[in-house]
């Protein structure tokens, strides 16, 4: 699915074939890298519910893609997306492993949450809530909300909040810390988690790319559109470095 969406924007923008190439090569193309990595957003005895999605979606999936391929040919990424996912949800319920996991939203943007003047009001659509890596939602929010300069800036700032808050809570019930600042931000979950975003990241700017949430028939649609790609290359680049696929 990452190669085939891929090939539609390198086509349009040359830029992002080297991080797309190399994300297909290290991501999808290499089944191992599932099984290494993938087994850090299931735990078992968490989300059984998980087992009757991967089902319900495999009888109905089909049918679903036929209608919207038939339909407009706007749909066409959800063809690959469906093989996507499929995989995705299998290596979920097959390989486990014993890793620090949080209750992770799992589609955190800006239509998702909600504001009351300045103050958090609320966060909605928590469908594809599951257990998975402390740093997801917040890779998620900064990708597809902010600016590739605010998500740079912001990136540290947020992740050291997180583990200052998160540490203030866990001191409040006398327990310790499970894991480390350094676990947090490079060692550990946020370089783990970058691939995966990425993969989501593609897909998104893919679908966004044909309907009206960027085509607006407005003189500014390219400028839009040149900003979402933005945000994607970056995010391959620091991909590319934080897992040495040079």
């Amino acid at each position: 699915m990452v190669n085939e969406m891929g090939k539609h924007l390198m086509a349009e923008y040359p830029m992002l074939k080297r991080g797309l190439t190399l994300l297909h090569e290290k991501y999808t193309a290499n089944e191992l890298w599932y099984i290494e990595h993938l087994q850090h957003y299931h735990k078992n005895g968490m989300f059984a519910s998980f087992y009757f999605i991967v089902n319900l979606w495999k009888a109905t999936v089909n049918e679903f893609i036929n209608y919207a391929l038939s339909s407009s040919s706007k749909y066409t990424p959800l063809a690959y997306f469906s093989l996507f996912s499929c995989r995705i949800f299998s290596y979920y319920c097959k390989h486990i492993e014993d890793t620090i996991r949080t209750y992770v939203h799992g589609d955190l943007w800006a239509a998702n949450i909600l504001w009351r003047s300045d103050k958090l009001a609320g966060i909605v659509d928590w469908s594809l809530c599951h257990a998975g890596p402390l740093t997801e939602d917040l890779q998620r929010v900064l990708v597809t909300s902010c600016s590739v300069e605010t998500r740079k800036r912001m990136t540290r700032t947020l992740l050291k909040y997180y583990f200052d808050t998160m540490q203030t809570k866990m001191a409040e019930i006398h327990k310790e810390m499970p894991f480390s600042f350094k676990d947090l931000e490079v060692s550990d979950d946020y370089h783990r988690t970058l691939p995966y975003t990425c993969g989501l990241t593609l897909f998104a700017v893919e679908f966004w790319s044909h309907t009206s949430i960027i085509r607006k028939g407005k003189p500014d649609d390219n400028a839009r559109m040149n900003d979402l790609v933005s945000r994607l290359q970056s995010l391959l680049d620091d991909t590319v470095v934080a897992h040495k696929w040079q």
